[in-house]
C-alpha cells in the first residue's frame, strides 16, 4: 500500500504541475487580452479571474497533498496531513460529481479515492 500512496501522490504532483502551468499560462493570456470598455465585460473578465485563480490554487493544492502523500509513505508518524488533504481532495472530487455527472467527473474521483484509502492504510501502519 506504501507503494500505491508514492505511485499516486507522484501523479498528484505531475497533475498539479501541469495544473499549475495551465492556470500561470492562462493568467498570462488573459493579462495580455488588456482591459475591457464594457461593464459586462468587466463582469465576464473578472469571472474568468476568477476562475484561473480556482485552477492555480487547485494546481498548488495536488502539489502539497502529492508531497504529504510521499512524506507519509516513508513515515507513518507523518501521514496525519496526508489523510487530510485525501479527505479534502474526496470530498471535492464528489461535489464536482453531483454538480456534473459526466465520465469526466467519475474518472476525476478515482485518484483522490486511490490516494485517501492509500493515505488512511499509510496512517493505520499498513504495508
Amino acid at each position: 500500500m506504501k507503494t500505491g500512496l508514492k505511485v499516486v501522490s507522484i501523479l498528484q504532483i505531475i497533475l498539479g504541475a501541469l495544473t499549475l502551468i495551465v492556470g500561470l499560462l492562462a493568467t498570462g493570456l488573459f493579462a495580455a487580452g488588456g482591459a475591457a470598455g464594457a461593464a459586462s465585460a468587466g463582469v465576464v473578465a473578472g469571472l474568468i479571474g476568477l476562475t484561473v485563480i480556482f485552477v492555480i490554487l487547485g494546481g498548488v493544492f495536488d502539489i502539497l497533498s502529492g508531497i504529504f502523500g510521499l512524506r507519509a509513505a516513508k513515515d507513518a508518524s507523518k501521514a496525519t496531513p496526508a489523510v487530510v488533504f485525501g479527505a479534502i481532495a474526496l470530498v471535492l472530487a464528489v461535489i464536482s460529481l453531483i454538480m456534473d455527472f459526466s465520465v469526466q467527473s467519475l474518472l476525476g474521483c478515482v485518484i483522490p479515492v486511490l490516494y485517501f484509502v492509500f493515505a488512511l492504510n499509510a496512517k493505520k501502519g499498513g504495508n
